[in-house]
């Protein structure tokens, strides 16, 4: 946590000095996931789908934190005067729990320097040798992850807010500790409108 400092009234919100917020979030019900952690298409389909036309997948992968399975993901969304904010989560469902910690990296300043250098390097031009989903080069949005927003090219572009928020997550969202009673909850094995058995 060295360089958040508390936001005011505000026990679960910490600000630093880029303007980045880091909150934690807990949700004393079921996540609302459609399939087990090991069905990374249908989970990515949903995000997509709630992303809609103004956010794009820029990662989101399946991890272990804590010896529990979790959700890493960064998520890119539009925002006005055709700047974007760049999202860092780390989700760690379980069966009637859910409890998230999220960094929000917005874009200042001049926009789109990283992707226009990154371009020119590359010799990329139309949307089609620029713009993909991650994991689906098939699914078409306004709005997708682009060649600069790969993590190689992050050294270079240290204040980007992509870069920030990937730092973040390694240096904070994967640092994330939960209480060992809150670890040995029932794991998260995919939705269920069945009654849920009492715990023993």
């Amino acid at each position: 946590m060295t360089g958040w400092i508390p936001v005011d009234g505000d026990l679960d919100t910490w600000r630093n000095d880029a303007g980045d917020v880091l909150s934690t979030h807990y949700f004393p019900q079921p996540p609302d996931l459609p399939a087990p952690l090991g069905d990374m298409d249908s989970i990515r389909n949903a995000y997509r789908r709630l992303l809609r036309e103004r956010g794009a997948i820029i990662e989101l992968e399946l991890e272990q934190v804590m010896d529990c399975h979790a959700l890493r993901a960064i998520f890119k969304i539009a925002q006005e005067a055709n700047r974007v904010m760049y999202m860092a989560v780390l989700m760690i469902p379980f069966r009637d729990h859910n409890f998230m910690v999220k960094v929000t990296c917005l874009e200042v300043g001049t926009s789109n320097l990283r992707e226009a250098a990154v371009a020119m390097r590359l010799g990329a031009t139309g949307p089609a040798a620029w713009c993909a989903d991650p994991y689906d080069a098939s699914y078409s949005n306004p709005v997708l992850r682009n060649r600069s927003e790969a993590a190689e090219w992050d050294a270079l572009f240290p204040d980007h807010p992509l870069s920030r928020a990937r730092a973040h997550t390694q240096r904070t969202l994967l640092q994330a500790e939960l209480p060992v009673r809150v670890r040995h909850l029932p794991p998260f094995d995919g939705p269920s409108t069945l009654p849920r058995a009492p715990d023993k």
